[in-house]
């Protein structure tokens, strides 16, 4: 009985088929192994096509700034603060791991380190680990809303890079959103609405400034009711008198 030939292959060190053999070479039209010819004709097919790697780009959205009605630490006013931002501003997230409420707190500071509220929780619990790693994210203000006679808040841009090495550039700058010009920040939550109430002057009464504006601004037409209930008054007297 003629021994099979087995296929040798040099980077294995083995036969083809893993059985060992002193009947063995590297020529496959010298092979009768039919178990060594399948496992080259396997070996022999073209890989698969690698998927291409997508390419670094800056993947950003948007939200808002949580906490604008509280008071800082050190005493500052985060309304007064936010009347100084500016559209297109760029702010800094700063880590807060210690925070007793929220491991995973981020801070929203300006770049001379008056803070301006925090990151929302939802959005903190993913963005945190990133930053922990080193990961490169880039946050800035994308729209100012309220006016002095209520809660100012501020939409912003969080733009975090994707891929490896540092970005060429910044993300595309922000564009001043005017009546005549659509922009990214028209289509974000409102932020003028405080997260919780904060301390002023009028606490005291337990009145705003927000509630004194409502107030007048609602009417009442006392003329229209009078006049209605007038003309019921003439129509029940016109049925008990028939």
């Amino acid at each position: 009985m003629t021994a099979r030939v087995h296929l040798w292959i040099a980077e294995t060190l083995r036969t083809a088929c893993g059985r060992s053999s002193t009947s063995v070479t590297t020529e496959p039209a010298a092979v009768t192994c039919q178990s060594c010819l399948k496992q080259a004709e396997i070996r022999a097919r073209s890989p698969k096509p690698t998927p291409p790697v997508p390419a670094p780009r800056w993947h950003s959205f948007y939200s808002k700034v949580v906490g604008v009605s509280h008071i800082n630490r050190n005493g500052s006013s985060r309304q007064a603060i936010i009347r100084r931002c500016s559209i297109g501003e760029e702010l800094s997230l700063v880590r807060e791991p210690t925070n007793p409420v929220d491991p995973n707190a981020i801070k929203i500071v300006r770049v001379n380190g008056e803070q301006l509220g925090y990151i929302s929780a939802y959005i903190a619990s993913d963005l945190a680990s990133d930053i922990d790693k080193g990961a490169i994210v880039r946050c800035r203000i994308s729209g100012l809303t309220g006016s002095d006679e209520e809660w100012r808040g501020v939409n912003i841009e969080i733009s975090r890079w994707t891929g490896d090495g540092k970005p060429e550039g910044p993300p595309t700058p922000v564009t001043v959103p005017t009546s005549s010009t659509f922009s990214m920040a028209a289509l974000t939550v409102p932020a003028s609405a405080p997260q919780s109430s904060a301390p002023s002057a009028d606490s005291a009464t337990g009145t705003s400034d927000s509630d004194t504006s409502r107030r007048h601004s609602i009417g009442i037409p006392w003329g229209g009711l009078v006049i209605l209930l007038t003309i019921i008054a003439l129509l029940v007297w016109s049925v008990l008198n028939r």
